[in-house]
Order: C-alpha cells, then sequence, then structure tokens
C-alpha cells in the first residue's frame, strides 16, 4: 500500500501532466497573440504591456517591464505590470532585476526587465522562455515599424502618381486651349505656377477641375480668374 507520502507525489504528478498541455496551449495563445500585433492596427503602445503581462503569467516573476530604443540611440521610459502581490522596495526589485536584449532580425530594439519574487534567478527554461518572448515582441515591433514606412511610401507615391496626372491632363487641356505644343503648354503653365507662388499641382487641379481661366501665353501674367 501506498504512503500518504506517496499517495501526495502521485496526485501531484497527475496534477502536472494535466496543466502541462494547458500551459504548452497559452504559450501557443500568446505567442500568436504577440505575432497578431505585428500587423494590425495596434502600435507599440499596446504592444508593450501586453508583453509585460504575459511574462508576469507566464513566468511567475514578480513585474516586469519594457523599455524601447529610440531614435537617439538612449532607452525610453519603461512601460512594466506587476502581479497584485507585488510591494517590494524599490533598491530590492532592482537588485532582483534581470534585464534582456530584445533583438530581432540582428537588430536591439529594446529592452526587457524581469523582478524576481526574491526567489532566485530565472531558470533555464524560465530565462529560454523570457527570451523568446522578448524576440517575439521586438519581431512583431520591426514589422509594424515597416508596416508603416510601406504604408508612408504607398502614400507618397499615390500623391506622386495623382500630382501627374492632374499635371498631364492641364497640359493638354492648355495646349487645346492655346494651340501650342504640349511642352509649351506645360513650360507656361510651371511659369504661372511660379508667379503666383501656388504649387504646381493645385495649379494643375485647377485648372482641370475648377476650370480656371489662366492669360493667354501673349497676354503676360495678370491674376489667374477662378
Amino acid at each position: 500500500m501506498c504512503s500518504d507520502n506517496e499517495r501526495s507525489l502521485i496526485r501531484m504528478r497527475g496534477e502536472l501532466n494535466a496543466t502541462a498541455p494547458l500551459r504548452e496551449q497559452r504559450i501557443a495563445e500568446i505567442f500568436a497573440e504577440l505575432a497578431g500585433l505585428s500587423g494590425g492596427d495596434e502600435d507599440e503602445a499596446t504592444l508593450l504591456p501586453a508583453l509585460a503581462e504575459r511574462c508576469v503569467e507566464l513566468l511567475g516573476v514578480a513585474a516586469a517591464g519594457v523599455s524601447l530604443i529610440g531614435p537617439d540611440g538612449e532607452l525610453g521610459p519603461a512601460v512594466g505590470t506587476a502581479n497584485d502581490g507585488y510591494r517590494r522596495p524599490p533598491a530590492q526589485a532592482v537588485a532582483d532585476g534581470q534585464v534582456m536584449p530584445m533583438r530581432a532580425r540582428g537588430q536591439v530594439v529594446g529592452v526587457l526587465t524581469l523582478i524576481g519574487d526574491g526567489s532566485g534567478h530565472l531558470d533555464a527554461a524560465q530565462r529560454q522562455l523570457a527570451e523568446a518572448l522578448a524576440d517575439a515582441a521586438a519581431s512583431a515591433i520591426l514589422s509594424r515599424r515597416e508596416l508603416r514606412r510601406s504604408e508612408t511610401l504607398a502614400g507618397q507615391l499615390q500623391h506622386a502618381l495623382s500630382s501627374r496626372v492632374l499635371i498631364e491632363q492641364a497640359k493638354g487641356i492648355l495646349a487645346e486651349r492655346w494651340q501650342v505644343s504640349v511642352s509649351e503648354a506645360f513650360r507656361l503653365l510651371r511659369e504661372h505656377a511660379r508667379a503666383h507662388n501656388l504649387p504646381l499641382r493645385e495649379l494643375a487641379r485647377e485648372v482641370t477641375e475648377d476650370g480656371a481661366e489662366l492669360p493667354a501665353p501673349d497676354a503676360g501674367l495678370p491674376p489667374i480668374e477662378r
């Protein structure tokens, strides 16, 4: 027959075996959550507290903080969270803190600081998980930044394309109106824009959309009629 201690050990092992798949499932969900933040509407202000909260949840640390490296190369303010029982003096918290870089694609974007509960440093498995979470968040941050750059570039290209279309249309209208070549119409259009301190795109829009009447080539440069 089993002793009380043996029965307790058997029960504990059974509980661990039952909770292990749930923990693995939760870890997978959290990594999927961090990956999803890279392409959604959320910004870094949403991602940072999410990383800190998940570290406290998964690693059992007292608190976690995340700081990003700014354009000047300096660390910004930390965004963090702590468990409900965290009441440690600041000096002791700093002493227990473990800092690891948030790295992705060969670039360090910030640091993750984990503050223990006084029971010692993270074990190898915990540290490996913490590093994986930090790197997943770093990858999401870089993906968000690349997406923003791509969106900005796409907007600039679209603006340039629409400007080119408006200018080409204005050149055609003026060439027909004045019975001059397209290149001459463009030269005169540009001169009018400079003389009236107008962006070329805006003057072209006024010609094509508002029907603005520019003076004929032999009429000098009087005010534009709108």
